[in-house]
């Protein structure tokens, strides 16, 4: 992340995976990195505050599927998962470009 190539997108990069984890420790170097970005704002709020149980739980509904199956579209697709729950396993209310394609289709 301390290359000075990637270093501009370091707090996009942190931002998106803060929403795949848990709660997590950031090490000093990578803070001071990310204090310098545009997303440390966004960044320090999560970091500093609880998440979630909605977050909680879809993390929790992940880890028990296995990307294995989550990764299987003959899973996904099966009846036991209605739409809303899938998209909501799938982070798809994130999705801002797929939102957008349904919109307009």
């Amino acid at each position: 992340m301390s290359l000075c190539c990637v270093m501009h997108l370091s707090g996009t990069v942190v931002r998106t995976l803060l929403d795949y984890v848990n709660h997590v420790q950031i090490c000093s170097k990578l803070r001071l990195l990310l204090k310098k970005q545009r997303e440390w704002p966004d960044i320090c709020d999560i970091l500093n505050s609880p998440r979630s149980l909605r977050h909680l739980c879809r993390l929790e509904i992940r880890r028990r599927l296995t990307l294995k199956r989550l990764n299987k579209p003959e899973v996904m697709d099966s009846h036991i998962f209605p739409p809303r729950l899938k998209h909501f396993i799938l982070y798809q209310e994130l999705d801002l470009y797929s939102q957008d394609l349904e919109r307009i289709i």
